[in-house]
C-alpha cells in the first residue's frame, strides 16, 4: 500500500514507460482505485486525508478515461467521488469493486436487465446462470454522439434513450458523448464498441479535458490541426476524418439545413 500511495502521489509518472495501452491504463487505474479505497477504510479514524489525496489522483485520471466509454459512464464515476467525500466507504468499496469486475467480464454487454439495476442501484447480479435463455440477451453496442451539449441536455438524452429500450430488444445501445472534434476521435481510438456516430454541427475541434496524460495513446488525433481545418465546415471535416479512420462505423449528420441546401460533400 505504501509503494502504490508512493507510487499514484507523484506528478512525474511516465504513462510510456508503465502501460502499452489505454486499456491497460484503465484497469489498472481502476484497480488503483479499489486499493486505495480499501486503504481509506482502514485509516477511517486515522491519517485517511493522506489516501484522500491519493483517491483524487488515480479519480481525475479514471475521470478522463471515462468520457469515452458508454459504461460504466461519468455519473456513476462522479458518484464515487460524492461516496468519498462524504466518507461512505464501505459502499464507496463496494460500488469500485463491482464496477471493476464488470469492465473485465464485460457481463454488462449481455444481460441488459441486470445492466439496468447497475445503474439504479450501483449493484449487479454476479451470480446469475450464464446460460440465460437467449431472449434474455442482448447485443451491447455504443453510439457516439458528437455535439457541444451541456450536462443537463446529456442527461435528458440518455434519459430518452432509456426509454426507448424494450426489454424483448436484441439488442443494447448505450451513449457516448464528445463535445469537440478531437474528443470524437480519441472516443473512437479508445473504444472498439462504437458502432455509429451522429454528428451534429455544434462542436468545438479541440477538448476541453487535460489531454497530457493520455497522449502517448492520441497521437493519431494530434496531428489534426485547428488551423488546418479552418474554413472548413468542421462536422465534415469530422466525418470526413472517421470515414478514413474508421470505415466500418456507421455515420450520420444532423443538422439544421434542408436536404436541398447541403453540398455535395457533406451528402
Amino acid at each position: 500500500m505504501k509503494e502504490l500511495v508512493k507510487n499514484i502521489g507523484s506528478d512525474r509518472r511516465e504513462v510510456e514507460r508503465n502501460y502499452f495501452t489505454i486499456a491497460q491504463m484503465r484497469y489498472e487505474r481502476w484497480q488503483e482505485l479499489l486499493d486505495v479505497c480499501k486503504g481509506m477504510r482502514k485509516h477511517l479514524k486515522n491519517g485517511i486525508e493522506k489516501v484522500e489525496k491519493q483517491f483524487d489522483t488515480i479519480h481525475s485520471d479514471i475521470t478522463l478515461i471515462e468520457q469515452y466509454f458508454g459504461f460504466p459512464g461519468l455519473d456513476n464515476v462522479q458518484r464515487l467521488k460524492v461516496l468519498a467525500q462524504r466518507r461512505e466507504i464501505d459502499a464507496l468499496c463496494e460500488r469500485v469493486d463491482t464496477i471493476s469486475k464488470l469492465l473485465i467480464n464485460e457481463s454488462y454487454r449481455y444481460r441488459p436487465q441486470d445492466y439496468q439495476q447497475f445503474l439504479l442501484n450501483g449493484t449487479f447480479n454476479f451470480q446469475a446462470d450464464e446460460e440465460e435463455p437467449a431472449h434474455m440477451q442482448a447485443y451491447y453496442f455504443e453510439t457516439l454522439v458528437v455535439d457541444d451539449i451541456s450536462a443537463e441536455e446529456e442527461a435528458e438524452l440518455r434519459h430518452n434513450m432509456a426509454d426507448l429500450r424494450d426489454k424483448h430488444d436484441p439488442f443494447f445501445n448505450n451513449v457516448v458523448v464528445a463535445r469537440s472534434f478531437q474528443d470524437a476521435l480519441i472516443a473512437l481510438e479508445f473504444n472498439y464498441k462504437i458502432q455509429a456516430v451522429v454528428i451534429r454541427y455544434d462542436m468545438k475541434f479541440a477538448s476541453r479535458s487535460k489531454l497530457s496524460r493520455i497522449k502517448p495513446f492520441i497521437y493519431p488525433v494530434l496531428k489534426y490541426k485547428e488551423k488546418e481545418l479552418e474554413g472548413e465546415n468542421i462536422a465534415i471535416a469530422l466525418a470526413r476524418a472517421i470515414n478514413k479512420y474508421k470505415p466500418q462505423v456507421d455515420l450520420y449528420y444532423v443538422t439544421n439545413f434542408t436536404l436541398l441546401d447541403l453540398s455535395d460533400e457533406a451528402l
